[in-house]
């Protein structure tokens, strides 16, 4: 499910600085179903755009190549709409 987030006061500053927090939130080790294993990250930065925007940068998965340091490629292989209408794209980088 959606991570809680908690900030602290320094994680505030840091924003107000205009710095990323980033923490990681799940590391699974690889098993039978998935060879490398599975980490989840949580970002947070404060950005002064529309969120339609920032949501389709979000999204915009064949561009993290260019726009994401250390990611060199980026391939979805899940993606599934909910019936909230929320959509679940999975990716492997």
């Amino acid at each position: 499910g959606p991570p809680t987030v908690l900030l602290s006061r320094e994680d505030e500053e840091e924003l107000a600085d205009g710095k990323t927090i980033m923490r990681v939130i799940s590391n699974r080790p690889a098993d039978e179903s998935r060879e490398g294993g599975a980490r989840r990250l949580l970002m947070v930065r404060d950005v002064a755009a529309p969120k339609d925007v920032v949501l389709d940068r979000i999204g915009d998965f064949a561009a993290y190549p260019r726009m994401v340091k250390g990611c060199d490629a980026c391939h979805v292989y899940k993606r599934e709409g909910r019936p909230d209408g929320t959509e679940e794209v999975r990716c492997e980088y």
